[in-house]
């Protein structure tokens, strides 16, 4: 039977805890670098929405988004 000292437990779960910081901060970093080349597929918004419906067990909402030129945007909601 192996046995673990009481240090290596806590090395261990040190390990894993950086490691898994480290896989959060990497992929928060890699969705800003992809989404400033790609349009995003969806808002929070959206997110929020479609949780809110598969929660109260309407199954059929999809949410969606209609994108509009920038020129039928209002002058004052645009970001020039």
């Amino acid at each position: 039977m192996i046995r673990f000292s009481r240090k290596s437990w806590i090395v261990r779960l040190w390990f894993w805890f950086k490691r898994g910081v480290l896989a959060v901060i990497g992929l928060w970093l890699a969705g800003i670098i992809l989404f400033a080349f790609l349009p995003v597929p969806f808002s929070a918004v959206m997110v929020e929405r479609q949780l809110g419906a598969w929660l109260s067990g309407d199954f059929g909402y999809v949410a969606h988004s209609d994108w509009v030129a920038m020129d039928d945007i209002a002058p004052r909601w645009r970001w020039q």
